[in-house]
C-alpha cells in the first residue's frame, strides 16, 4: 500500500531561504541524508515517458488522474547504492506514491534494454507494472533530472515532510548513468519548497509560510524539465 498525502508546493526565493530555515528549526529535524555540512544531498531521477509524452501532457493539462514513473537514486552511484522505482499516482488532489527497491544489476539491465529485466509476471507488482508500460505502452527512459535537496521532518508528526530543492538540472537520458545534466531548469535565485502532509496543514508551518508571503503553486520538476529540454534541443523522441 502506498503512502497517501497532499503536496503543497511553493517557489522559495534564495534570499529568504536562510531565514526561512532558521524559523523551521524549532519545529523540525533534518533527514538523516541531510546531515552534512551544507545540509544538502543529491537526488537523481530518471523518468519514463511514451512517444505521446502522456505523463507530461497529463500534468500540464491538469488531468484529474495521472501517473509518473521514475527511477530514483542518490549520487554517486555504486554497486551497493540504493535504487528505487517509484510510481506517483495523482487523483482527487492527493498523491499516492508507491516504490520498490531494486538492485544495481537489475537497474543496469533495465537501462541497457535487456528484455529479461522487464517481466510481466514478476512477483513485484511495481516491476510488473513497469514491464507492461514498456512492452505494451511503449514507455522508455526519457529524461534525467538532478538536484540538491534539504529534507526536514516535523518533530510532532514525522508524516509531515518539508523539502527544499535547488540546483535543478536536466538532460535527455541516453543510457549513461554517469551523465551530469547541464540544462538549467530553474533560475538560480529560486528554490522549490514542498510540504507533504497526511491530510492536514500544521498551524506553525502555515504561520511561517504566511510570514514570508509564499503562494501555493502548481510546480512539477518533471514538466519544467521537459520544457527546458525543448527550449535547449530539438527534443526528438527516439
Amino acid at each position: 500500500m502506498g503512502k497517501q498525502r497532499i503536496e503543497y508546493k511553493y517557489y522559495l526565493p534564495l534570499e529568504i531561504r536562510g531565514n526561512f530555515l532558521n524559523d523551521l528549526q524549532a519545529f523540525t529535524f533534518q533527514d538523516e541524508h541531510s546531515r552534512k555540512e551544507d545540509g544538502k544531498y543529491s537526488v537523481s531521477s530518471i523518468y519514463m515517458e511514451n512517444y505521446h509524452l502522456s505523463a507530461y501532457r497529463d500534468k500540464i493539462m491538469g488531468a484529474n488522474i495521472r501517473q509518473k514513473v521514475r527511477f530514483r537514486f542518490y549520487p554517486p552511484l555504486s554497486k551497493g547504492s540504493s535504487l528505487y522505482i517509484e510510481l506517483k499516482n495523482r487523483g482527487a488532489n492527493k498523491t499516492i506514491k508507491t516504490k520498490t527497491k531494486i538492485s544495481h544489476s537489475l537497474f543496469m539491465d533495465m537501462i541497457k534494454g535487456n528484455p529479461n529485466a522487464f517481466q510481466l509476471n514478476n512477483s513485484d507488482p511495481i516491476i510488473s507494472h513497469v514491464a507492461k508500460l514498456t512492452k505494451v505502452g511503449c514507455f522508455h527512459f526519457f529524461i534525467i533530472v538532478n538536484y540538491r535537496r534539504i529534507a526536514l521532518f516535523s518533530k510532532i508528526d514525522q508524516a509531515v515532510r518539508i523539502t527544499i530543492d535547488s540546483d535543478v538540472f536536466c538532460d535527455r537520458f541516453q543510457g549513461n548513468i554517469d551523465i551530469t545534466p547541464n540544462i538549467s531548469v530553474l533560475p538560480m535565485h529560486k528554490n522549490i519548497l514542498e510540504v507533504k502532509t497526511p491530510g492536514y496543514f500544521p498551524d506553525w508551518l502555515r504561520y511561517i509560510i504566511k510570514k514570508y508571503g509564499l503562494k501555493r503553486e502548481a510546480i512539477s520538476k518533471y514538466a519544467l524539465s521537459v520544457q527546458s529540454l525543448a527550449v535547449n534541443s530539438s527534443m526528438a523522441i527516439k
